[in-house]
């Protein structure tokens, strides 16, 4: 099985949106939806970065 595609948070968003989800509120970086029928998720929205650390391995986006 190929690898998930990393996308931008912002953009995930957006296609939640398309899909009749909204944003409830934002906490931090992590925007909370719900969608009219009870489902609901949160996604971490961070600017592009590069990782230095271990600590941060699995969450950065390279700004390559």
């Amino acid at each position: 099985m190929p690898p998930l595609p990393v996308l931008p948070g912002l953009r995930v968003v957006r296609a939640m949106e398309k899909a009749g989800f909204e944003v409830v509120r934002i906490r931090g970086s992590h925007h909370v939806l719900r969608h009219p029928d009870g489902r609901g998720t949160s996604v971490p929205v961070h600017r592009t970065r590069r990782c230095e650390s271990v600590h941060c391995a699995g969450s950065c986006v390279t700004a390559d």
